[in-house]
C-alpha cells in the first residue's frame, strides 16, 4: 500500500470513528433520556400508590371502627334483649298474683253477699 492510500484509509477510518462516537453519543442520549422518562414515570406511579395505600388505611381505620360501633350495638341489644326477658317472666308471675288476687277478692265479695243475705234473712 502507498502512503496516499494509507492516509485515505486512516482518513476514513477517522471519519468512521467520528461517526461512530457521534451515533453511540445520539444512542446514549436517548436511552438516557427514555431511562429518565421511565424513571420519571416509576415515580408518578408510586406517588399513586402511596396515594392509594393512605387511602386504604384510611377506610381500614373506618371499617375497624364501624366494627367496634357494630360490635357495641350488639351488646346493646343482646342486654335489651335479657331485659325484655326479665320483664315477660316478672309479667307471668304478675299476672298469676293478679289473678290469685282477683279470684280471693271474688270469693271474698260472695261470702260478704251470701252471709249479708243470711244476716237479712235472720232479722226478716
Amino acid at each position: 500500500m502507498t502512503d496516499d492510500q494509507t492516509s485515505r484509509l486512516d482518513a476514513r477510518l477517522d471519519h468512521l470513528e467520528h461517526k461512530l462516537d457521534a451515533n453511540l453519543a445520539s444512542i446514549q442520549d436517548r436511552f438516557e433520556h427514555k431511562l429518565d422518562a421511565s424513571v420519571a414515570g416509576l415515580y408518578a406511579r408510586l406517588d399513586t400508590l402511596t396515594e392509594a395505600l393512605a387511602a386504604l388505611r384510611l377506610l381500614e381505620e373506618r371499617v375497624a371502627q364501624n366494627s367496634r360501633s357494630l360490635e357495641r350495638a350488639f351488646q346493646k341489644l343482646d342486654e335489651h334483649g335479657a331485659d325484655i326477658d326479665r320483664l315477660r317472666e316478672n309479667q307471668v308471675g304478675a299476672l298469676v298474683r293478679l289473678g290469685a288476687g282477683e279470684r280471693f277478692f271474688w270469693v271474698l265479695a260472695t261470702a260478704a253477699v251470701g252471709l249479708l243475705a243470711t244476716f237479712l234473712r235472720g232479722e226478716a
